[in-house]
């Protein structure tokens, strides 16, 4: 169990440059001779690495170190192992420290590591953020479920800068934004005429209002700008440079770069309204009267877009059966375990199937955390 009291589930290997062999010597017993003698054993830590991420990488996405790695798992894991990252450091999950900006910039660098171990990855990536760039017709949920790929993508894209995709990025995030600061201010919506006259109300309060509604999002953008500016300015823009430093510093960035990041980072989370955030951004949106057209028009495309339906619709739920048949096939599911010729689960004493099963249900992991005795997966079943 991790400090904050949560289960780990997997171990991921990170690269720190690691490339010249050593020898090991361990004491071992020989029977023969009756004492110990001196194992000299050839390490290759660079090549264990390499074994050891894709076996990692083939776990997390089949539940068995077996089946085979293909590149499409990097960008399964990857981009949620860093969106993760990015959302625990700014919901203040994980404290803002030197530490936490070391582990997103390792998650970064092995992400570059796999993408240059397997150049169809650096293709889809460089086509993802090619597409979302230049066809505006295809920036919706159909083709881009998670912008927050998107993020990941152009930090370690050799062809794309961060900056080649902020303004569309920054448009679509706040189409999609909408739907929330209408759930959670509905008379902000200037489409529906039962709410004509009420905008005068809200005008004062809207920049700070609207922004709390989606400020994770909005935290995570400045911290992926923040990190791009260190690499423009810093490694001007030359990302084979900071691999360079990161492999040369065990991992780590100059110190003085750490310190840095780490004050701006601080100084980011003070931002709570648009203005101050699109100000950071490098975006030109002068006053409030802007702000406020530009939210007008990100409801207007969000409506356009089929982000959310009419306002007496916003707030039905989906139907049960539904919402069973998503909980039982989201991740981690236990029908990884399912026989379907056979129509039956996994070997009643597939611990694998225990594990999905913990997961997957918290009634299941308290049942078994709360019991003094060891439960197998057949009497968990």
């Amino acid at each position: 169990m991790s400090a904050s009291n949560e289960r780990f589930t997997h171990w991921f290997p990170l690269f720190f440059g690691e490339r010249e062999k050593y020898e090991r010597k361990t004491q071992v017993l020989d029977k023969e001779l009756e004492e110990y003698v001196t194992k000299v054993e050839q390490i290759d830590p660079y090549e264990r690495f390499n074994k050891l991420v894709h076996n990692a990488l083939s776990y997390v996405t089949t539940g068995s170190t077996k089946k085979p790695f293909e590149p499409k798992m990097v960008l399964e894991v990857l981009p949620k192992l860093i969106i993760t990252h990015l959302v625990n450091l700014v919901d203040l999950k994980l404290c803002i420290s030197i530490k936490a900006i070391r582990r997103l910039v390792n998650f970064l660098r092995l992400f570059r590591w796999l993408m240059k171990e397997h150049p169809e990855i650096e293709k889809t990536v460089d086509e993802q953020l090619e597409k979302f760039i230049k066809s505006p017709e295809l920036r919706i949920k159909d083709h881009f479920a998670s912008l927050g790929d998107l993020l990941s993508f152009a930090t370690i894209s050799n062809k794309f800068k961060f900056e080649d995709l902020k303004g569309s990025y920054l448009e679509e995030q706040l189409d999609r934004q909408a739907f929330w600061i209408i759930r959670s201010i509905p008379e902000i919506d200037h489409t529906d005429k039962k709410n004509k006259g009420k905008a005068m109300i809200m005008e004062q309060h809207r920049n700070e209002t609207c922004f709390k509604t989606g400020v994770t999002g909005f935290h995570m953008t400045l911290t992926v700008n923040i990190i791009n500016e260190c690499i423009a300015n810093d490694f001007n823009n030359d990302l084979n440079a900071m691999d360079a430093t990161l492999d040369d510093n065990y991992g780590c960035l100059p110190r003085e770069i750490e310190d840095r990041l780490l004050h701006e980072l601080k100084s980011m989370k003070k931002v709570d309204n648009f203005n101050d955030y699109y100000t950071r951004l490098g975006q030109n949106v002068p006053d409030d009267e802007a702000i406020s057209a530009r939210l007008k028009q990100a409801i207007t495309n969000s409506k356009d877009k089929k982000y959310h339906g009419s306002s007496e619709h916003m707030n039905e739920l989906i139907d049960l059966d539904e919402q069973s048949k998503e909980l039982l096939l989201a991740e981690p599911s236990p029908f990884l375990h399912f026989d379907k010729e056979k129509k039956v689960f996994a070997n009643k004493n597939d611990a694998e199937w225990k594990t999905a099963c913990c997961e997957k249900f918290p009634w299941v992991d308290s049942i078994i955390s709360s019991n003094w005795k060891e439960v197998s997966p057949a009497e968990l079943g």
